[in-house]
């Protein structure tokens, strides 16, 4: 039924696949980098670790029992080959609980992972956390929505993040800016108007064309805990939602680097 309802979008890509969708993540300590890599032919891989120095460390894991194994420097999980466009109102209100990779790999409409960020530190410390596009082709980076879930701050936040549309400004999603059409077809499937698929969202800017966001969170605790989930997805509404995006490469890096407060 979307289906049929999306197909009537004349810019938008419903179901019409990107080649490739890749995310990564990698931490950082001090100004030590470690390298970024994608293993093997799996592209998409989703990659997140640390370089510890002896008196500063932060640790990840998947689960946040960080014991044994489950404590690492480095993460990694599959992105997604072949993504559709999709909208927020699709993204479950609840893709932040629980941990570990949620893409929706039967439908291949956004890509998901929670994974957990401790301060193995004797010491309070703090860090930032800096996002950035390292490859996009076709324009897909125009059509992408990149959102962060943390409680880094002491409350779950939620922020969206997305390219500036050509005037500056920043993309905002309401049921007056979508396409709208109320035709019989849509009534025979019990859909009152295509409004029903449009769950209103504002996005924050990217910083510049390849840098997303950069946060910084002033304290993190000795042993405590913060968790983190990205979610991206290509938003159909967006009119740079275009057949030419079909093919595009997107690949995304996150960077914690840690300092002392």
């Amino acid at each position: 039924m979307l289906k049929k309802l999306l197909d009537r979008w004349s810019l938008r890509l419903f179901l019409k696949r990107i080649s490739w969708f890749a995310i990564i993540v990698t931490g950082v300590l001090l100004i030590a980098l470690t390298g970024l890599s994608v293993y093997g032919n799996n592209v998409g891989n989703f990659v997140v670790s640390v370089d510890n120095d002896v008196s500063i460390s932060l640790s990840l894991s998947e689960t946040g029992a960080f014991s044994g194994v489950d404590a690492t420097s480095v993460l990694a999980t599959k992105g997604i080959k072949g993504i559709t466009d999709t909208t927020y109102k699709f993204i479950p209100e609840d893709i932040d609980e629980g941990s570990g990779l949620k893409s929706d790999t039967a439908n291949g409409r956004y890509f998901a992972y929670s994974f957990y960020l401790k301060n193995t530190s004797e010491i309070a410390i703090g860090y930032s956390a800096e996002v950035n596009i390292n490859k996009a082709t076709r324009g897909i980076e125009k059509a992408i929505r990149i959102m962060l879930i943390t409680d880094a701050s002491g409350e779950r936040t939620t922020e969206i993040f997305a390219a500036p549309k050509d005037d500056g400004t920043a993309e905002v999603l309401t049921a007056d800016n979508a396409m709208v059409d109320d035709g019989t077809e849509l009534k025979e499937d019990g859909i009152e108007s295509e409004r029903d698929y449009v769950k209103p969202y504002a996005t924050t800017p990217f910083l510049t064309g390849s840098r997303v966001a950069k946060l910084f969170i002033d304290s993190i605790e000795r042993n405590q805990i913060h968790k983190y989930t990205v979610v991206m997805w290509i938003e159909g509404w967006d009119e740079d939602c275009v057949d030419s995006i079909i093919d595009g490469t997107l690949e995304i890096d996150m960077t914690f680097k840690s300092y002392l407060g």
